[in-house]
Parts: C-alpha cells; sequence; structure tokens
C-alpha cells in the first residue's frame, strides 16, 4: 500500500547546491524508507525514517562518506555516541543508538516531525512577501529578507539555550549551531540536532570536508541562510579549540539572524537598527554574545538565558558594547576579507589561510621600509651646536664679541637665529657676522637678561651680570612648627618657627627652584613634600598644617568582650587598648553586648596622650513572651494546660503561667511539651523591654494499633481509607489521631478483615482476629484466579456436534468427519485469552511483540503455555484451592470448540457470516470472489480482549485475536462417530491450534477451523486460554 503520511508531499530532490547526492524521499537506505530530509548542512544530513513493514519512525543523521578516510574517526565515533545517548533534555533531539549503514556512519534519534529553522524563516520569508510582491517566484520572495516576530524569536531562543546549558553541564559542546540544525514542529517547539558531531569530527576532517565541499559553504541562491562556516567564532577561524563561549558566538549570529532575517558581518549594524521595532536591549544582549574576544563574551548558556529573561533590564548589569568590539580593529580581525585566486582555495582552508597571512606580511615590510627612510630624512643628521651667524672663535684670533658672565655658568642664545653656544667659567668669545641681534643669557637660580646688539668689524666686550631668581614664598601651618627646605645638593636651609598664627615668612630667602620641604613639632607628625617646586612669582601662600600624634585609649566593662565602635566604625572588644584615636576634637564610643542595653559616652583626647574610659557595669537586656496555645488546633482545656511545661534555654516554666518574663534579648528558642502531644518549638527574635506575643500549637501524639492476627507469621498488608501503610513493625503501626479510620487487614491467600476505629491522642488500642482462607472454586459458579484477576466462567457438561459439515463454506477435509462428542464433567474456561499483564504477573517476563497489559499474551509455544499451567497449579495446590480431581491445564479441542460454540451449529457462534466489525481478523465471510479487495482492520495486530461481544457462555475472542493452543497431539482427521470425553494424546509432532488470529481470514477463523502446529513454535499470532478441567491420563 503506498504512503498517504504528510511526508509524501515533500519535494523529493535535495537541497540546491549539494556537492554530494543525498538520500531523496522514498529511497531505501538499509532497512528503512526515506520520508523526508529534515537538516543539511556540511557534517551531514537528518532524515525521517520509517523501517520496512513497520509504521513506527525515527530519525536519522547520516555523516557524510569521506569521514572514512580517517582511521581514527570510528572510535571516536562510538566513544562520543555512547555519551549522546545518555543525555534527555525536551531542547534536544534525543539520541538512540549508532551503528554503520551501507558502509556510512548513523546516528538514530528519535522521531520527529516538522522543519529546521532554516526552512521555517525561508517559509515566512514567501508568505509575508506573497501579498506585496505577486509578480515574483518564490526562490526571489525567499530571498528577501525578513525577521520572526520578537516575542516569537523570545520563545525560540530560551529553549535553545536551555537545551545548550543542559549539554554543556555535561560536557558536550554543538560547535556547529547553525539554523539547519535547529528544529521546530508545528507546536513551536525546538530541538537541537548534531550535538557533539563537530567534536567528534576534529579540526583536520572538518577542514577536508570544506574543502572537499561536503556539502558547500552556501545553500543555494539564499543569501538569508546561516550555515556552518557563517557561525564559525573568530579563536575557531584562529585554529584554536572552541568552548561554550563558541557555542555562545554562534548562538548570536543566529538570533540576529531571526530578529532581522540578515547575517551579521564583521561591523554589523545592530538589530534595532535595521528594525527600529525592536527595543534597543536587544542590541546590548547580542553585542555581548558577538564579541570578538572570547573572555568578553557571556562565559555560559545560563548567563544569556538569565538575561534573556529580564532582558529590559540588561542595560542596568552591562555597559552597552558596540558592535565588534575587542578585535574589530586588528589585521586578524579582516584578514578573512582579503581575496584568494581559485587555484588557491582548492587546497583548502590551511593554505587559504597561509596565503592570506604571507600578503599581511608583505604589506607590513613595505611599510616598515617607508618608516625607515622616513625616520632616517628626519633624524638622520646632527644638528650642529654652532651656526653660519657666529663661532667661537678659533686661538690665535681677535673675536669681534667678548662676554663675560656672573655666574660663570649660562646659555647664550641668538633670538631667531637657531643658534647658542654654552658658556664656561664665566668667559666666551665669538667671532659673529656683522648685523643686528637679540641676545637672551640665561642661568639656573636667575632672571634671564635679554639685550640688542649691534656687532660691527669693531671689537666689543660685555660684562653681564644676571639677578638672582628668589622665591617669594610665605607658609602657613601649625603654630610653633619649625620649617626646612633641602635644595638638590642636600643642603639645608632653616626657614624658621611659625608663629602664634602658623604663619612663617620667607620670602626672598630662597633661590626659586625644587626643595624637599620638612616641617616638623613635638606631639604632631612630620610632614614632608618632596620635588616641591618655589616659584618666583610675587607672592606665593603655601598651607601645610601638621598632623597631630593620635591618642591612646583604654575601654573597660563589666562583662568583658563587649564590641567597641568610634564614630559607629568597629574597634575591638573590652577590656581593650586602642591606638590611633583623633586628638583634640570629640567623638563618641559605643559598647555593645548581646544581652546587653548599648552604652555611649563622648571622648576628647590630648596629643599623644593614654586616657582610662570605663563604662562600669552593663545593663542586661530582656523582654517577656505570652503565649497563645492550641492543641492540635483547638483551644486547651485546663487540664491540658496543667500538663504543659515551657523551656526556654535553661529556665523551665509551667504551662498555666500566663506571661514568660525576664527572657535575654536576641534569638530566642521556646519549647512546648506535653506528654500526649508532640513538641511545639519558635525560634524569635525578642527585642529588649518588649511584650511579644507567640503562637505555638502541639499536634498530638499519633494512636498506636497493635496487630494480634491468627494464624501467626503471616505476611500483612494493612490500608487505612484506601491508602497502604508502610508497616516498619509487622505487628505494630501508629495513625492519627481524632480521625475515622477504616481499617483493611490482608495477607496473602485469606480473606480480607475490615475495623473501623478513631483513636485519641497517644491511645493504644489491639486488633485481635482469626483470617479465614481463600475459597477455590465451586461447581456451577463462575470464578476469579486470586491475584491474577483470570475470570473464570463455568462450563456445564453436555453433547455437541464437532467439526464441520460438508456444504460449509471453505470447508478443509482436517475438519471432519462430523463426530458427536459428550462431556460427562463441566470445566471452567478464561473468559478471555490470557493477557500479558496476567502472564507476567505469574512468570516474571513477556515475549510479546503487540505490547499492552489488556492484550493477549502471543510469542509463546506450547511448552510455555503448558509451563503456565504447571506453575498455577504448584501455587493453587500450595493454598489448597483446587477442586478434587480437577487442574489447570489446556482446554482439550473438544472442550475448546464446545465452549466456543455454546449451543450452536453455524461457523461462527453469533450465525453464517462474519466481518472485521465482529472479531479481529482479515476479511469477511463467506469471501467474495468477484471482488479483488479484501477488508482488513484499521490497526495491525492484536488488539486488547474483550473488545468484541462474548458467545453465550461469557467467551470472548473465540475467533480470532490470537490462535489458541490445545492439549491435543494433532491428527489430520476426527474420529468420526460418538465419543465420550474424546482427547487425543501421546507422542505427537504437532499440536492443535484453533480459534484463528489476527493475521488469518474469516474463512480460517471459523469454529471448525483446525490448524496445527509444532509445540516449539513462536509467532506474534498465537496465544492460549485457561482450562480448569478434570485430570486427564496420559
Amino acid at each position: 500500500m503506498p504512503d498517504q503520511s504528510a511526508d509524501s508531499s515533500f519535494p523529493v530532490k535535495p537541497p540546491p547546491g549539494r556537492a554530494y547526492e543525498v538520500l531523496t524521499p522514498g529511497e531505501k537506505f538499509g532497512d528503512y524508507q526515506v520520508l523526508r530530509c529534515l537538516t543539511y548542512d556540511l557534517m551531514g544530513s537528518l532524515y525521517r525514517v520509517r523501517k520496512a513493514r513497520v509504521k513506527e519512525t525515527r530519525s536519522l543523521f547520516v555523516l557524510p562518506p569521506l569521514v572514512q578516510n580517517d582511521a581514527q574517526f570510528r572510535e571516536r565515533f562510538f566513544h562520543s555516541t555512547s555519551r549522546l545517548v545518555q543525555l534527555d533534555h525536551p531542547n534536544l533531539l534525543k539520541a538512540e543508538d549508532a551503528e554503520l549503514i551501507k558502509g556510512r556512519f548513523t546516528i538514530f534519534h528519535e522521531a520527529f516531525d516538522g522543519q529546521n529553522l532554516a526552512d521555517y524563516l525561508e517559509q515566512c520569508a514567501i508568505e509575508q512577501h506573497k501579498g506585496h510582491h505577486p509578480a515574483r517566484g518564490d526562490d526571489l520572495l525567499a530571498d528577501m529578507p525578513v525577521g520572526l516576530p520578537e516575542e516569537e524569536v523570545r520563545q525560540i531562543l530560551r529553549q535553545i539555550l536551555e537545551g545548550l546549558s543542559y549539554a554543556h553541564t555535561h560536557k558536550q559542546l554543538h560547535l556547529n549551531l547553525n539554523p539547519t540544525n535547529i528544529l521546530r514542529n508545528s507546536k513551536g517547539e525546538i530541538k537541537l540536532a548534531e550535538l557533539g558531531v563537530m567534536t567528534m569530527a576534529g579540526k583536520e576532517l572538518f577542514e577536508t570536508l570544506v574543502s572537499a565541499g561536503i556539502p558547500p559553504i552556501s545553500l543555494g541562491p539564499r543569501r538569508i541562510r546561516i550555515n556552518t562556516v557563517d557561525i564559525l567564532s573568530p579563536e575557531a577561524r584562529l585554529g584554536k579549540p572552541g568552548d561554550e563561549r563558541s557555542d555562545i558566538y554562534a548562538f548570536g549570529i543566529t538570533a540576529y539572524w531571526l530578529l532581522t532575517g540578515q547575517k551579521p558581518g564583521y561591523n554589523y549594524t545592530p538589530p534595532s537598527e535595521v528594525n527600529p521595532a525592536l527595543d534597543k536591549s536587544w542590541d546590548t544582549l547580542l553585542a555581548n554574545c558577538l564579541e570578538r574576544d572570547p573572555d568578553k563574551r557571556y562565559p555560559s548558556a545560563k548567563a544569556v538565558l538569565d538575561d534573556l529573561k529580564d532582558l529590559r533590564h540588561i542595560q542596568q548589569r552591562h555597559e552597552p558594547l558596540e558592535p565588534g568590539t575587542a578585535q574589530t580593529r586588528s589585521v586578524f580581525r579582516h584578514m578573512d576579507f582579503i581575496p584568494v585566486p581559485r587555484q588557491i582555495k582548492r587546497h583548502g582552508l590551511k593554505t587559504t589561510r597561509a596565503f592570506r597571512i604571507g600578503i599581511i606580511g608583505l604589506v607590513a615590510c613595505v611599510a616598515f621600509y617607508l618608516l625607515s627612510m622616513f625616520y632616517d630624512l628626519a633624524f638622520g643628521g646632527e644638528t650642529p651646536i654652532d651656526s653660519a651667524v657666529a663661532i667661537r672663535t678659533p686661538a690665535g684670533q681677535t673675536p669681534r664679541l667678548s662676554i663675560r658672565t656672573d655666574p660663570p655658568n649660562a646659555l647664550l642664545e641668538f633670538s631667531g637665529k637657531d643658534t647658542s653656544f654654552n658658556i664656561r667659567n664665566g668667559s666666551l668669545d665669538l667671532n659673529v657676522v656683522p648685523g643686528l641681534y637679540r641676545l637672551t643669557l640665561s642661568s639656573p637660580h636667575h632672571l634671564d637678561y635679554n639685550r640688542i646688539v649691534e656687532i660691527g668689524r669693531t671689537p666689543q666686550t660685555l660684562d653681564i651680570r644676571l639677578e638672582p631668581a628668589l622665591a617669594n614664598v610665605n607658609i602657613l601651618t601649625t603654630p610653633g612648627a619649625r620649617a626646612v627646605a633641602i635644595d638638590a645638593s642636600r643642603r639645608m636651609y632653616d626657614l624658621g618657627t611659625a608663629d602664634e598664627n602658623g604663619l612663617l615668612q620667607a620670602a626672598r630667602f630662597l633661590y626659586a627652584g625644587t626643595y624637599t620641604l620638612r616641617l616638623e613639632k613635638e606631639n604632631y607628625m612630620t610632614m614632608v613634600k618632596e620635588d616641591f617646586h618655589l616659584g618666583e612669582s610675587d607672592s606665593q601662600l603655601l598651607e601645610f598644617p601638621l598632623v597631630p600624634l593620635p591618642g591612646t585609649l583604654r575601654v573597660r566593662s563589666t562583662p568583658r568582650d563587649a564590641t567597641i565602635y568610634v564614630e559607629g566604625r568597629e574597634i575591638g572588644k573590652t577590656n581593650a587598648t586602642i591606638e590611633g584615636l583623633p586628638v583634640q576634637e570629640e567623638f563618641i564610643v559605643t559598647l555593645e553586648k548581646p544581652g546587653f542595653r548599648t552604652e555611649k559616652l563622648a571622648v576628647n583626647l590630648a596629643p599623644n596622650t593614654r586616657t582610662v574610659l570605663d563604662f562600669g557595669e552593663l545593663t542586661p537586656r530582656s523582654g517577656e513572651v505570652l503565649p497563645q496555645v492550641t492543641f492540635g488546633g483547638k483551644e486547651p482545656s485546663t487540664r491540658l494546660l496543667e500538663g504543659l511545661t515551657y523551656h526556654v534555654g535553661d529556665k523551665t516554666f509551667p504551662g498555666t503561667a500566663n506571661v514568660l518574663s525576664d527572657i535575654p534579648e536576641g534569638r530566642v528558642t521556646l519549647t512546648a511539651t506535653h506528654p500526649d502531644y508532640l513538641d511545639a518549638t519558635q525560634t524569635f527574635q525578642l527585642a529588649d523591654n518588649t511584650l511579644l506575643r507567640l503562637p505555638l500549637d502541639l499536634p498530638p501524639r499519633p494512636g498506636v494499633v497493635q496487630l494480634d492476627v491468627q494464624p501467626a507469621g503471616l505476611p500483612l498488608t494493612v490500608s487505612a481509607n484506601d491508602k497502604v501503610l508502610h508497616l516498619k513493625d509487622a505487628r505494630r503501626f501508629t495513625l492519627p489521631p481524632d480521625e475515622d479510620y477504616s481499617l483493611i487487614l490482608e495477607a496473602p491467600d485469606y480473606i480480607s478483615q475490615q475495623l473501623n476505629l478513631r483513636l485519641a491522642p497517644n491511645e493504644t488500642r489491639t486488633w485481635s482476629t482469626r483470617l479465614t482462607p481463600l475459597p477455590g472454586p465451586a461447581t456451577g459458579l463462575t470464578y476469579n484466579v486470586p491475584y491474577l484477576g483470570i475470570d473464570m466462567a463455568w462450563i456445564p457438561p453436555g453433547t455437541f456436534l464437532m467439526g464441520s459439515p460438508v456444504q460449509e463454506h471453505a470447508r478443509l477435509p482436517v475438519e471432519g468427519p462430523q463426530t458427536e462428542v459428550t462431556l460427562t464433567h463441566g470445566f471452567w474456561l478464561s473468559r478471555t485469552e490470557i493477557t500479558q499483564q496476567q502472564y507476567q504477573a505469574l512468570m516474571g517476563e513477556n515475549p510479546s511483540e503487540f505490547k499492552g497489559l489488556r492484550r493477549p499474551v502471543e510469542k509463546v509455544t506450547w511448552l510455555e503455555a503448558v509451563a503456565f499451567c504447571e506453575k498455577l497449579n504448584q501455587r493453587e495446590q500450595q493454598a489448597g484451592r483446587l477442586p478434587a480431581g480437577y487442574v489447570y491445564r489446556l482446554p482439550t479441542e473438544a472442550e475448546w470448540e464446545y465452549a466456543a460454540r455454546a449451543g450452536t451449529t453455524t461457523p461462527f457462534y453469533w450465525g453464517d457470516t462474519a466481518d472485521i466489525t465482529r472479531a479481529n481478523f482479515r476479511g469477511k465471510y463467506p469471501r467474495d470472489f468477484t471482488s479483488s479487495q479484501l477488508e482488513d482492520p484499521e490497526f495491525y495486530g492484536t488488539s486488547e480482549v474483550g473488545d468484541y461481544p462474548p458467545n453465550a457462555f461469557g467467551l470472548s475472542d473465540i475467533h480470532g485475536n490470537v490462535a489458541e493452543w490445545c492439549l491435543d497431539v494433532y491428527n489430520g482427521r476426527l474420529p468420526g462417530g460418538k465419543q465420550t470425553d474424546w482427547v487425543l494424546t501421546g507422542e505427537g509432532s504437532h499440536r492443535v491450534v484453533r480459534g484463528g488470529g489476527w493475521e488469518d481470514y474469516a474463512i480460517r477463523s471459523r469454529i471448525a477451523s483446525r490448524k496445527n502446529m509444532a509445540p516449539d513454535t513462536r509467532n506474534s499470532a498465537t496465544g492460549f486460554r485457561l482450562c480448569l478441567g478434570p485430570v486427564i491420563g496420559e
């Protein structure tokens, strides 16, 4: 039958631009049929597949054939997939198994019906632009950028991050988080595919796949698609190993694409500028994902998720970042934009990267050469001190200008001529070109001298004395402070002592320049100001107040260990000596000690003195408690209060006390006790001089039930109000008091007992009873096998005609001759075929193919059915419930047909015709040979027992569902004539099977239809029905 699922409507051609032939819908791959392709990228393709003749679907990931060239890949593949199958998260495509199919490495995943995000956004683009551009084809419409609604993107990103965070927690990286690997179903649920595949491939194999173009970097004409190479992080492009932050970068690429429909470039436009409807908080979130430096990126998927959940306040937690920070302007930042010839690209990523680095190196060498030339031209020549305007007079010549200076060392400059001479020893002789010049003479600690001189051919001499540059400075400091100045040669100048106003006048005392100033006074800290410059301005007032040496304070209290605070700052604990305290100013000293009131005193210390501050006895802090007690939520009686006691620390109060007094302030634990009630404890904070009303409720102690059960030693189960109690002691259990209970006492193979009671708090009650064994089956009545739930219908003795008449449609010779059989004993037969639940409860296993607790057990051999009966006989015999002369066994062929007919003579117990509405078989009866169509049920396999109406004896599923084993050895003919209690036992290679199964047609499900199988035969259409009948001799 051709497949009519929704998958058959998808195109059969592979995605455009593939470098190899992909599996197409309808194609066989191993034991599976390809339904459609779900994802496709560099590392392989994910398909929705179905196993032949089974409707169950799965997802199958197929890696490229080139991975087989890596000798170590097989080991990495199976090691990695063994870890992947252990992951289980709603946002990860569940990996189930891995194997080789047709020599290809494959990973089986859970079934998924949906599409990847790349196809989904393409579909949204077509739908959104169709109305505005009806004349354009779908290919053009899909290429037009479109972003998804902001709230939808938020939901998608949240699910991606939750799956990614779970994977990272379990040490699994994705490293290929592109939109084709993100799946979405019709409910909007997201699952990540291809987890861990990039890791198992490794760097070298990945580069081989890229070089071979399997699949290509660009997926067809779709500019808006994001692929494996697009999401590679900057560190991955540089060949560095990736980590969780590499997945964060790929997540940022995908998020930007979902919001805007565009790929983010290196200097991308913030998403709020591409789409003004977006909140600017998205800019900050994506900037922290797309940061070029991984150390500045989000450290984990959970960190991104936390910001996504509170996106509105993200700018309060992060400084706004510009797109492409950290390495935006670096050489490697733009390296990927360097064009590369195709011939070089064919050699792979390493060759391409080497070519680009070579280009960068060449450019750097040229730049360095040009910079060297410039530097040589700019700074290579030595500038002479003397110029052509004037030169020092050579020895033996008469100078045109002689200069004598005081001080002896000075600098002479020809203003505007860029010419200068150093004067040593107070004398300089020059030959000067005749002309008019402005001369400037300067020397340290002196005022500059300027003069216009006309130089002719007549020699002239200048005697110049420079005026000292003295500092005009006054110092304002602490009265009585002494000041000293030290120059660069370590020479000291005593500046004197400050007057009563703190003024020290040092005007015109020192040369202007740089000094070290030192000010000192007894009981004050010495102040030193290094590299202090004194200028020659008209007046300078320098303020240098000295800091007095701190005082020392000894603080005492009784008791000790009170915390000391000085102006709110914790200093230590009493009794303590405190140094470094402020002097000559008043400050507050505070003492605090738990349980005592706070004390404060004002102190004013003199410099460099020791003072004792004694607080004396501290006053304890205490409060009062007013307990408001209830017992089990009820107001107490006087009798209950008389048995009550309060405990606070080492103090005890009677329950009749109204107020509990003198309780120390702070954290208090109060416990109320009563012999019939559980203790009530409250821990609370009690403030000083306060009365606290404290509610306390004492739950009642449970009541106790002691069991006195006969016979003794039985394993007992007790339930109270339909809830099973877990008994730690088989003869004793507790119950909450003041409630009505209906207790049920049960023991295996005994009738349960019931008791209604109500217990007072801490009351003990004894339940004495004698249990009665469960009865066995009674003749003429139905019976339910204990603990297995098998309903047994009573079948009375009688006579019937076995087999089918010659004229019965579709009759076979093995159904005759018709035989009159008399059954002299009644028997019990299970109303339904034995179910999987019943079989597993007794045998501890379920061999069935079509699982279901209420479905019939199948794939059981005749030998296993007999073993079921024998094990049941042992249990019921031990319990004493087997009737005399009866055993559990398979029904004889005569018993089966007698019970199946239930007094009828037609092919089916309901009449002469049948179709699939009456039982679980195929076709109809009688068969219409003029039609080529056969009726089949809508389902495949067995159905739950009892789904179809029973016969007159109350037996269901006589026809179809599963064929039923009988006790007899098979004979190709019935005995004929008249028979009594007929059964065929002894040696034989085959056993009788009656009733037909779900895979049989109606003509072979008639009552008289006979089949045979070897006793060790096992198939999914054969089961059995239980019989409790007379013992049959060998």
